[in-house]
């Protein structure tokens, strides 16, 4: 599982803060998702009384964000990632994906993908894009990253190589 928060007016002056929620799978081992799922926050955030009096059991209002699942078998990029690091670009206008695996299908990735979450096509139709590759297949990674050193990290992880030198 991955998530993401997309500032308030990034694509529009009037788009709210959001949190999007990705690379999911619902039982062991098995298919990765590759819809994205969208929770938009509220433009005065949350009281401390609010946040006491909300039922966690209360669904939320979340939404399709983008669900490209039709095309996920046949296009390599749009195949759900679980276990894969997320990272953030540009003021979160880019999420970039790198590595994970899916089990449903049993591959795991070496690709770097990235998506604009400021692509205003249908739900249908925003696709994820290779930016690049890892050199190996990479799973069980996390990213974080630091504003103050401007500097992003994604470690852990277990994969083999698939390159005997960084040309090769």
């Amino acid at each position: 599982l991955n998530a993401a928060f997309v500032p308030a007016g990034l694509c529009q002056l009037e788009s709210p803060s959001r949190i999007l929620v990705m690379n999911f799978r619902n039982k062991a081992y098995g298919f990765s998702h590759s819809t994205i799922y969208a929770f938009d926050l509220p433009w005065h955030g949350w009281t401390d009384d609010e946040l006491v009096e909300i039922d966690p059991e209360t669904p939320g209002e979340w939404y399709i964000f983008s669900n490209n699942g039709n095309t996920a078998t046949v296009d390599k990029s749009n195949v759900g990632r679980d276990a894969s690091g997320l990272g953030t670009a540009n003021g979160g206008r880019i999420l970039l994906n790198f590595g994970g695996v899916n089990n449903g299908i049993g591959k795991s990735f070496n690709d770097i993908r990235m998506f604009d979450v400021c692509d205003k096509r249908d739900p249908e139709k925003k696709r994820w894009e290779t930016a690049g590759s890892l050199g190996l297949m990479l799973f069980a990674v996390q990213t974080c990253a630091s504003a103050s050193l401007n500097a992003a990290y994604t470690c852990g992880g277990t994969g083999k190589p698939i390159f005997s030198s960084r040309y090769g």
